[in-house]
C-alpha cells in the first residue's frame, strides 16, 4: 500500500499550514497502532477533525514518507523544534498529555517524519471519489487497499481544488509535484501488486549500488524497490529493469521479465489512467541480435550500461 489517510489534530495541522512547513514530524502516541506496508516514499494524508461535513471528515493536505523514528519528548523538540507542530515545547507536552489515556506524557513517541507536505486550499472527502470511511476507523486506512487508484484520483480533485495561499507562492512547482505524486503512486501500487523476485543477494547488491549512484548524478529518479526504479524524462515516465547478462541463469530470467513487463502495461492499461510511459531494461553489457528483436517486437526499450558491474 503506498498511501494512508491518518485522523489529525486541526490545531497541529493549522499551525504547519499558517507557518507554511513543508517538512513536519508527525508524531504519534507509542501505543499507537502500529502502521504496516508504509515505506520511504509513501504518502500520508492529514484527514482532519473540524473539517466534518456531516460526520465525513476531509483531507486537507499530504507529506511524503521519509523515515520512523522512536524519540522521547526532550530528543523529539531538540530535533525538529516548531516542525512538530506547536510553537512551544509546552504547548506540545499539554496536547501529548490531553490526548493520552493516563494523562501522562509516554516514555516514546513514535515519530514519521515527513517531507514535501502540501496543503489544499479546501478539504477532499473521499465519498467524491465513492469511498467510505467505516465508523469503526481508529487512526488510519490504507487509501488503495480496495482500488489502486484512489489516491491517484484524490490527487487530482486536489488539483482541481486548488493548494492554499502559502503553496500559491510556487504554484506551479507544486501543481508539477502533485502531478508526480499522482503518477508515481498507481505505478508503485502496480510494483507492488504484480512483484517481482529474481535476483540473487549478490545482484541485489550490485543493483542497489548502481541505482544509488544513478540517484546521485541524475535527477528525477524514483525508486519502486530498491532494485527497479522509474526515471522522469521529458514528461515521459521509464521503468528501468537492470539485468545483468553474464549469469547462468541469464535465459531464464529475461524471458520472466519480458512476462513482468507485459502485466505490468495491461495492469496499467486497466486503470484508465493515461500515463506516457514505456520499460527499459538496462543490461551490464551487451546482448544477442536475436534478443533485441524479441525486445523490440514486445515494445521495450533497452540500453547497456557498463556502470552495472
Amino acid at each position: 500500500m503506498s498511501a494512508i489517510a491518518y485522523i489529525t489534530n486541526q490545531e497541529m495541522i493549522e499551525f504547519h499550514r499558517l507557518n507554511g512547513n513543508k517538512t513536519i514530524n508527525f508524531w504519534r502516541l507509542g501505543n499507537t497502532k502500529k502502521i504496516s506496508f508504509f515505506k520511504k516514499g509513501d504518502l500520508l494524508f492529514f484527514l482532519s477533525k473540524g473539517t466534518e461535513k456531516g460526520k465525513e471528515k476531509g483531507i486537507v493536505g499530504y507529506g511524503v514518507f521519509q523515515k520512523s523514528m522512536d524519540l522521547n519528548i526532550h530528543q523529539m523538540w531538540n530535533q525538529y523544534k516548531e516542525q512538530n507542530g506547536y510553537a512551544t515545547k509546552e504547548k506540545l507536552m499539554e496536547e501529548i498529555i490531553r490526548i493520552s489515556k493516563n494523562n501522562k506524557i509516554p516514555k516514546v513517541l513514535n515519530c514519521l517524519y515527513l517531507k514535501n507536505v502540501v496543503f489544499f486550499q479546501a478539504p477532499v472527502y473521499l465519498s467524491e471519489i465513492g469511498v467510505y470511511i467505516s465508523n469503526k476507523m481508529e487512526s488510519y486506512m490504507y487509501l488503495d487497499k480496495e482500488n489502486i487508484t484512489n489516491t491517484y484520483r484524490i490527487l487530482k480533485v486536489a488539483e482541481n481544488v486548488g493548494s492554499d495561499i502559502w503553496s500559491m507562492q510556487d504554484e506551479e512547482k507544486t501543481k508539477a509535484q502533485m502531478e508526480i505524486d499522482a503518477n508515481y503512486v498507481v505505478l508503485k501500487n502496480i510494483f507492488e501488486k504484480l512483484q517481482c523476485s529474481i535476483y540473487t543477494d549478490y545482484e541485489k547488491k550490485k543493483i542497489n549500488k548502481y541505482i544509488k549512484n544513478i540517484k546521485f548524478s541524475k535527477k528525477n529518479i524514483y525508486s519502486l524497490s530498491p532494485y527497479e526504479y522509474i526515471e522522469i524524462k521529458e514528461n515521459k515516465w521509464i521503468l528501468k529493469i537492470p539485468c545483468f547478462v553474464n549469469t547462468l541463469d541469464f535465459q531464464k530470467k529475461i524471458q520472466y521479465l519480458i512476462g513482468h513487463c507485459i502485466m505490468f502495461k495491461n495492469q496499467l492499461e486497466k486503470t484508465n489512467i493515461e500515463i506516457n510511459f514505456s520499460i527499459e531494461f538496462v543490461f551490464n553489457q551487451m546482448i544477442k541480435e536475436e534478443l533485441s528483436e524479441i525486445l523490440q517486437n514486445s515494445s521495450i526499450l533497452f540500453e547497456c550500461d557498463d556502470q552495472l558491474i
